[in-house]
């Protein structure tokens, strides 16, 4: 049966089969809820199941939300989903979450190899897991991405593009071929390591950016590579036992602490790009064999000032200096 939500409704049960069991699909007017305080499973054959929602419509998933069989659902503008665990399967499900929806995972959220999240709008989860592949593709003026803790890439495609914004407060760790691609005025924070292995790759072009708060690894042949006037910035140690850097296009890497290639590691610059490195004296010197600098491009010694992020202000009036004291 179909089923027309108009107002608050709460459904006290797992749901199995969506689709082809007890709900056809579902409508959620604007004002109106569905709690659903278990899990929902859409599997199997049958109709293809729906869930049409209208602006000011909210989806509340108690449980995990599987989607696991060929189906499209899109959260229009104005609408929300809230669910504890989101796993996306290998049966070409389609998730899009439109410019000015709300997309909101407690927990994990998992995509496999043929599964596919577009985001326009709005979408937090706690984890990020691409567990053997799948795509999140990303871009407008108000897509946004906030991973609260770690991002795992094993295989698959995080495509970034438009102005949208990632930030991830974990470890972000890309390995098995896993591709990040951020391009037009996208930009990246990652609160904690970041490291890339086994063939992954990162790239930016069109002015993107990232800014990453701890260290960056790059293994196992993978491969960062910098155009088109994009930037990054690496607070702290690059490291490159078997990972290449490239820079070119006016291009620009600032790294706080230093940078060691070794083995099969290196860099390459070109076409007016460069790469700063705060430590130079301590990191892989531009003589080595390791480092390829071509045509006007830089390597070498610079710092870039970081923003300043205060964590409390106290100001103190001292009548007797007739001053303010801030600290």
């Amino acid at each position: 049966m179909s089923v027309l939500v108009q107002h608050h409704v709460v459904f006290n049960a797992n749901v199995n089969n969506f689709g082809s069991g007890v709900f056809a699909g579902v409508d959620i007017a604007g004002g109106g809820r569905l709690d659903f305080s278990g899990d929902v499973t859409v599997s199997g054959g049958g109709t293809v199941p729906y869930i049409r929602m209208e602006s000011g419509a909210e989806l509340r998933i108690g449980g995990t939300l599987s989607l696991d069989r060929a189906v499209s659902l899109t959260i229009p503008k104005g609408a929300k989903w809230i669910v504890d665990d989101l796993f996306i399967g290998n049966s070409n499900p389609v998730v899009t979450v439109e410019e000015g929806a709300e997309l909101i995972v407690k927990g994990e959220t998992t995509l496999r190899t043929n599964a596919t999240l577009n985001v326009q709008g709005k979408f937090q989860t706690g984890t990020l897991a691409f567990s053997s592949g799948g795509k999140v593709t990303a871009t407008g003026s108000q897509a946004s991405i906030e991973v609260a803790n770690d991002l795992t890439l094993a295989g698959g495609l995080l495509d970034l593009g438009g102005n949208t914004k990632l930030i991830v407060g974990g470890k972000t760790n890309v390995r098995q071929n896993g591709n990040v691609l951020m391009k037009d005025t996208s930009s990246a924070i990652m609160g904690q390591q970041v490291s890339f292995s086994n063939g992954s790759r990162f790239r930016l072009e069109n002015t993107a950016s990232f800014r990453l708060d701890e260290g960056l690894d790059m293994s196992g042949g993978a491969r960062l590579t910098l155009s088109q006037n994009s930037t990054g910035i690496v607070v702290r140690n690059v490291s490159l036992p078997d990972g290449e850097i490239q820079t070119g296009q006016f291009s620009e890497l600032n790294v706080g602490g230093t940078l060691i290639a070794t083995n099969g590691g290196g860099v390459t610059t070109s076409n007016l790009s460069a790469v700063f490195i705060c430590d130079y004296p301590n990191s892989t010197q531009l003589a080595s064999s390791n480092i390829s600098r071509q045509g006007d491009s830089f390597y070498g010694e610079g710092c870039v000032r970081l923003p300043v992020v205060w964590e409390s202000v106290t100001a103190v009036f001292m009548a007797a200096q007739k001053q303010v004291k801030v600290s």
